[in-house]
């Protein structure tokens, strides 16, 4: 049996708003506390605004969540104990249903130059349509873009959009960005932004300095910008946003394995 592990809350609750029996009743009307616009529901459904229900939702949007045309939300990771974790964060605040499963995903990678092929398995659930208006979150890859191809169909990408000023504000958020695209690196906390570009990332820099008086050096590959490092003489308040929700989830501590300054 799964062991259940629970988050770390303000003492708030959420409305459960899981389907069931009976004769379905008018969606309620949401809290003016959405910011944005971005409103956790559908046409027949609206959850009530709950900070650490949007939190953990705004932290998957720009981790490894990926926003389906449908308006679900495909969360994989790779490791079973934190897909498991993170679904039930998502059961719990009426995200997603008890009925959705977790799949094993098998993934065949093979490297470019080299021809090794690399075989993993990821760990995958899908949340409810609630994220329809969140499309802010994705957009299509265009010249200019780290993995943009001439010549080729490119997919959507994952975006770091400027909304991120009024809805990425809670260490919840923070948490599972970190645990989603996120480690130690150099005993600094590093922010993974994979394909997202540099005037995105700049944005995010800017957002972590405004939001939670956090200070990051952009970390570079081959020229591209490909994450955010926080400063040494930040690393002991990142660890205090962050070390309550990751220590919820034991595959993730190895994560907090930073020297405070």
């Amino acid at each position: 049996m799964t062991k259940r592990i629970e988050l770390p809350t303000s003492g708030k609750k959420s409305r459960n708003t899981g389907g069931g029996g009976g004769r379905a009743t008018p969606p309620p009307t949401p809290s003016l506390n959405y910011p944005c616009g971005l409103v956790l529901g559908n046409s027949r459904d609206t959850l009530d605004y709950n900070e650490e229900a949007f939190a953990l939702s705004i932290g998957s949007l720009i981790g490894d969540g990926h926003l389906r045309p449908e308006g679900r939300l495909e969360i994989e990771q790779g490791e079973l104990e934190y897909t498991e974790w993170k679904k039930q964060q998502f059961e719990k605040y009426g995200l997603a249903t008890q009925t959705s499963s977790i799949s094993k995903v098998p993934h065949i990678r093979t490297d470019k130059i080299t021809g090794e092929v690399t075989k993993t398995i990821g760990y995958r659930f899908y949340s409810r349509s609630f994220f329809k208006s969140f499309r802010c979150f994705v957009v299509q890859k265009k010249p200019g873009d780290p993995t943009y191809q001439e010549g080729k169909k490119n997919k959507k990408r994952k975006a770091f959009p400027k909304e991120l000023f009024d809805c990425f504000v809670h260490p919840l958020a923070l948490a599972v960005f970190y645990m989603d695209d996120g480690g130690a690196v150099n005993n600094q906390p590093y922010l993974a932004t994979g394909e997202v570009p540099e005037k995105e990332v700049l944005l995010l820099q800017k957002v972590l300095e405004t939001n939670f008086r956090l200070t990051t050096t952009i970390r570079r590959s081959k020229g591209i910008a490909v994450g955010l490092l926080v400063k040494r003489c930040d690393c002991g308040k990142f660890l205090d946003f962050v070390e309550p929700y990751v220590r919820s989830v034991p595959c993730m501590e190895r994560k907090l394995k930073i020297t405070r300054p």
